[in-house]
């Protein structure tokens, strides 16, 4: 992760917060942390009140509720880079 990646919530991310009640309480609490704003240097601090920041932002993730402004494509959409790690 970057020092100053943004992460947002998703359109499933905000239905979520309104409708979600399956949703662990500590989850909840991260989710409604992530404004699209905030760092990820100052959401981690936040985050860690809740629990290991690195493993809610992954979960939230995995779920489908956040997304971050620096995810990348699939490698395997740039194919001259994987492999020798070289462009062809």
């Amino acid at each position: 992760m970057f020092d100053q990646e943004i992460y947002y919530k998703t359109a499933k991310g905000r239905a979520a917060i309104q409708n979600d009640d399956t949703l662990p309480r500590r989850l909840r609490s991260a989710l409604l942390m992530v404004n699209g704003k905030t760092p990820w240097c100052e959401l981690r601090p936040q985050l860690a009140t809740v629990g290991d920041p690195d493993t809610i932002i992954f979960e939230l993730g995995r779920r489908g509720l956040v997304e971050s402004d620096h995810e990348l494509p699939p490698m395997s959409l740039f194919p001259e880079f994987v492999g020798n790690g070289r462009a062809a």
